[in-house]
């Protein structure tokens, strides 16, 4: 008799938990849901490459999920992320990869980049991507143009013509179901005199 209670009491516990894990993802799936639909992003979507190049190719496509990366891109989990109220349902990333950024000889003259990214924890698909360029060219104009070469042939070939570091400057490239918003923001009082940034929004 003792033993056939046991069993009940097993199989209460099984059921308990098989019970509270199928709520857990049933949340997490609502989570994400939610997410998704403030970006407006469809899963089944096809989205074109984003402009922005890593080793001479698209670093990512909308939609795609985080095992298509270049397995070489360096890249870390941003626990300050803009999704981080999500944690338990949307992964934010960050990245430095020596790749997005250039260093010269002299002490203030680089681009320092930062490029952040967002991906469901189910499906691991890649919906939100922004990103960020300092520059500091300490009254070099040689640098400033070395510097505006590694952005329109390195990073955004797609600027290539276009860009510069005029106050206020602001770009969009129309990706059909996105658009890439570029914004050059300048302060003569900042650690850099201007800093790029970028950002998608999904239609």
């Amino acid at each position: 008799m003792k033993q056939f209670i046991h069993f009940k009491f097993c199989i209460f516990i099984i059921l308990t938990l098989c019970s509270c894990s199928n709520q857990a993802e049933d949340d997490i799936s609502k989570q994400i849901d939610a997410v998704f639909q403030i970006k407006n992003f469809h899963p089944n979507k096809k989205y074109e490459p984003i402009s922005l190049f890593f080793k001479g190719k698209p670093i990512l496509t909308i939609g795609k999920k985080i095992e298509h990366l270049d397995s070489t891109l360096s890249f870390r989990h941003d626990p300050n992320g803009q999704f981080q109220s999500y944690s338990n349902a949307i992964i934010d990333y960050l990245c430095f990869d020596d790749n997005i950024s250039l260093s010269f000889e002299t002490p203030y003259g680089y681009v320092s980049g930062a490029f952040y990214f967002s991906a469901d924890i189910e499906h691991k698909q890649i919906f939100n991507v922004n990103g960020s360029w300092g520059f500091h060219r300490n009254s070099n104009s040689m640098i400033e143009k070395e510097a505006i070469k590694f952005i329109e042939n390195q990073l955004f070939p797609v600027l290539k013509g276009k860009f510069n570091t005029e106050k206020d400057w602001v770009f969009e490239v129309d990706k059909g179901n996105y658009i890439e918003y570029f914004e050059i923001n300048f302060n003569e009082k900042s650690l850099f005199e201007w800093v790029l940034n970028y950002e998608i929004k999904i239609l």
